[in-house]
């Protein structure tokens, strides 16, 4: 695929869209700030979604979303694979 745009300037590039960089993206956009995103999987969440099956979270739900994100369901256990589709 080719996308053929104008060049634009961007100030801020963030590696990676895991729960980090998803962070960062948001507090940038919130301000209005122009960033670009680059990852190596097509979709947000791969790496859970195709990778590790037996990966659980370390910390209860409550505390694993991004801004104005929450995880899904009860905040209290701890999550899995399968919660992050």
């Amino acid at each position: 695929m080719t996308v053929h745009s104008a060049p634009q300037q961007i100030d801020t590039v963030v590696i990676g869209a895991g729960q980090a960089g998803l962070s960062a993206d948001y507090h940038l956009a919130r301000r209005g700030r122009p960033f670009l995103i680059v990852d190596t999987n097509r979709r947000i969440g791969d790496n859970w979604r195709c990778h590790w099956n037996s990966l659980r979270l370390y910390s209860p739900a409550g505390y694993d979303g991004l801004p104005s994100m929450p995880f899904p369901g009860d905040p209290t256990p701890l999550p899995h694979q399968g919660r992050a589709r």
